[in-house]
């Protein structure tokens, strides 16, 4: 489950009740936030509530109120046939009020991840297509995403790439 509570700048708890962002069966973590309009926040986390990890979503606002639908999906598999897991987000706020999210996504090779993201407008409209953008995909594992905003709504994103053979041969991309 996940949680949120607000505290102002004397560390005096701003909103009255914790936020449930998810109570959802099964675990949820490595949970990320980003801020993007004035007084908004998305939060991103690795959800298993179904039968393997996937990636979900919430916005809220400066008064603790959720502002997505509820559960919001940013990527899951799970209930196909070739359902694979999704984790490790990681979220950046753009320019333009938006969220790009980055993920780890085995649903090319069961054993190493490939790196997908995935566009939000401050709606809750998905921008790159219901997939996402496969940005990171060669032999071996890309993972460990690290992203920051540009001033044109895109972002830049770093990653640990092993497609030169694996460990020691990673490099940067």
């Amino acid at each position: 489950d996940i949680y949120a509570k607000r505290f102002d700048a004397n560390g005096n708890m701003v909103w009255p009740q914790t936020l449930v962002l998810t109570d959802a069966p099964g675990n949820q973590g490595k949970v990320r936030m980003a801020p993007i309009a004035p007084g908004e926040f998305v939060f991103t986390w690795e959800d298993q509530r179904n039968a393997d990890p996937d990636i979900y979503a919430q916005k809220v606002n400066i008064a603790g109120q959720t502002l997505w639908s509820d559960p919001f999906i940013v990527f899951g598999d799970s209930g196909t046939p070739s359902f694979c897991p999704q984790r490790n987000p990681r979220i950046v706020g753009t320019s333009d009020n938006a969220v790009v999210v980055v993920w780890e996504d085995f649903r090319l090779d069961d054993q190493n991840p490939d790196l997908f993201a995935q566009k939000i407008n401050a709606a809750g409209n998905l921008l790159w297509g219901a997939g996402g953008v496969a940005f990171g995909v060669a032999e071996f594992a890309q993972s460990g995403a690290r992203l920051d905003a540009d001033s044109n709504g895109g972002c830049y994103i770093v990653w640990d790439d092993f497609r030169n053979g694996n460990s020691p041969n990673d490099d940067i991309y």
